[in-house]
This record gives C-alpha cells, structure tokens and sequence, in this order.
C-alpha cells in the first residue's frame, strides 16, 4: 500500500493514481501568484497538489479541482475533504470542455500542470497516456478555454517544457493573453533550461518580470537556496 506525500499543512493521497507529486506541480503551486485571487481553478488537479497549495497560501479564494480521470478524482475527493481548508475546495469530475460547455461566471485565475508530450509513444493505460500526452487537452484547449472564463485582469499560470516556450507564447498572443513573468528552471548550475514557467493575463502588459531558478546544488541531492526558499513552506525537512 501507497503511503500517502506528507506536506507541513496537508497529505496527498496518490494510490493507483496516474498523477504523482512531482517536482513540476510542486514549481508551480509555490511560484504561481495568488495574491488577491477571489477564485482559482485548478485545471487538470490530478490528486489536488496545486489546489491545495494555492489553498494554504490564499487564505480566502474559493479553489475548484477540475479533473476527468476517475481513479485521480477519487484521490482528489479524500485530499481536498481530509484537509483543513475544505470548506474553501470544490472537486469537479469533468473534462476542460466539458466543464467550458456548463461553466457560469468567470475565474479569477487558472492555474495548470498539463500534459505536454505531443508525439512518441504512449503507455497503454489511458489515464497515464492523458496524464503525459497532449491526446485530450492541448494547450489551444486551454487558452482559448481560458479566455472564455477568466474575469477582467484574469491570470493563466503554467508550467511546460522550456522547447516549448517561444511556441506557446505565440499561441498565448493569439488567444490574446499577454505574459506577466517567464521563470526558466534549471536542474543544476550550468545545466541548460529545461522548464517554463508562464503566468499570462488577458490584459496588455508592457512589464514582464523574467526569473530565473537552479533546483539543485552542483553535486547531491540537496535543494538549492532559491529552491529551498521557494518551497520551504511546504516541504519536509
């Protein structure tokens, strides 16, 4: 038996499910903005990381877990009601169109850890092909889904391949999302980049902040001063 990922302030229960912690939704969740956000969605929320963690730094939003695959909701549902803020958490079982297709009012800000592989071979099971591949939520999916239900000043904060950032930004301009920060993630010093992270707005902006962020000291497997920072409310010692 799967032991569940145990966080200072809440536990992931991950058994059977697809969507593992990883270090990817972990990045996300900690560097994405909340300040003010009213309403946050969480869209793809696997077993609930991000939503969680936007959960404990936004002490007052109403977070929605959007997530289609049955054995991730099924995680989803048992962390977001074993936690301390889940009068304040919403678990919808729908995919993104679906959701589009029923969806009143609008979202303060979309936060999301998609599937990102395009091409290459796939593993069989269907949710772990959906959990890696882009098959049912591409990134057109999202913006332009984005666009329909972000209120006035909207955000979409994102987390990709950093090969695929100048292709996305492109699809973000004409979605009519304009970047707001750009971090580039590295493993290691001197490593090449290898994760975006993007936080859009469906309004002009003329001043983009542009980070970026070394997880790992040069040898071993201890966590970098900025990565240890960044996370520090949130991981184990």
């Amino acid at each position: 038996m799967e032991l569940p990922f145990q966080f200072k302030q809440f536990s992931i229960d991950q058994q059977d499910s697809p969507f593992k912690v990883g270090t990817d939704g972990l990045l996300l969740g900690a560097w994405a903005d909340f300040t003010d956000d009213e309403s946050i969605l969480d869209l793809g929320s696997g077993t609930g990381l991000i939503a969680l963690m936007a959960a404990q730094r936004n002490s007052a939003a109403k977070i929605i877990g959007l997530e289609p695959s049955e054995i991730a909701f099924s995680n989803l549902l048992k962390n977001f009601k074993a936690s301390k803020w889940s009068s304040r958490l919403e678990s919808i079982h729908l995919s993104w169109q679906e959701y589009l297709g029923n969806k009143q009012g609008k979202i303060d800000h979309i936060v999301c850890n998609p599937p990102f592989f395009i091409s290459g071979q796939q593993k069989q099971d269907d949710d772990q092909a959906n959990a890696r591949h882009t098959n049912t939520l591409s990134i057109e999916d999202i913006c332009l889904g984005a666009q329909q239900i972000l209120a006035p000043n909207g955000k979409l904060s994102m987390i990709f391949p950093f090969e695929q950032l100048e292709t996305n930004l492109e699809l973000f301009s004409l979605a009519g999302l304009y970047p707001k920060r750009i971090c580039l993630a590295r493993s290691r010093p001197k490593k090449p980049f290898h994760r975006s992270l993007v936080q859009v707005q469906n309004s002009p902006n003329w001043l983009i902040e542009q980070s970026d962020m070394t997880l790992l000291e040069a040898k071993g497997y201890q966590r970098s001063n900025e990565f240890e920072a960044l996370t520090k409310d949130f991981l184990l010692d």
